[in-house]
Order: structure tokens, then sequence, then C-alpha cells
């Protein structure tokens, strides 16, 4: 065999590799990339909804936090202001006896 009708017979190989395997892969990747595309185009504004609403629920559960938070500063305020009426009446309570 000549190397001329060598290289030939490989080309041809070549090219029914490429037909026979390659092109059927590469159609096949294609339609799997166009159906996962379609997915992520179908799932994308469900995340983003999704990712607003941790977004929200994040802010309106620091926000209850603060509240609650303010809340026992008040009570303690309250609280400490009692406790120094209290001590202010004894003390007034026991001179005016």
């Amino acid at each position: 065999m000549a190397d001329g009708d060598y290289d030939h017979a490989e080309i041809l190989k070549l090219r029914d590799w490429r037909h026979d395997v390659v092109m059927p892969e590469l159609a096949s990747l294609r339609g799997r990339l166009t159906a996962a595309e379609a997915k992520v185009n179908e799932l994308e504004p469900q995340v983003e909804r999704m990712a607003k609403a941790d977004e929200i629920a994040d802010a309106v559960t620091e926000h209850m936090r603060s509240a609650r938070r303010g809340l026992l500063t008040t009570g303690e305020k309250l609280g400490g202001l009692a406790v120094g009426v209290a001590a202010v009446v004894s003390v007034v309570l026991q001179l005016l006896h």
C-alpha cells in the first residue's frame, strides 16, 4: 500500500468516525443544552422570587429582633424607675414616722 493510499484510508476513517460518532453526540449534546437552557429560563424567575422572599423574611426577622431588644430596654427602664420610686417612697415614709 502506498503512503497516499494509507493517508486516504485514514482520512476516510476519520470522516466516517466524525459522521457516525461525533455528529450524533454533538446533536445529542445540543438537544440536552437546549432543554437545560429552557429549564433554567423556567426556574430563574422562581429562584429570584424565592431569593426576594428570603431577603424580606430576613429583614422582618431582624426588625422583630430589634423591636424585642427595644422592648426589653424599655421594660428595664420602667422596672428601674419603679424600684427608684419605691426606694424614694420608702425613705420618705421612714422620715415621716
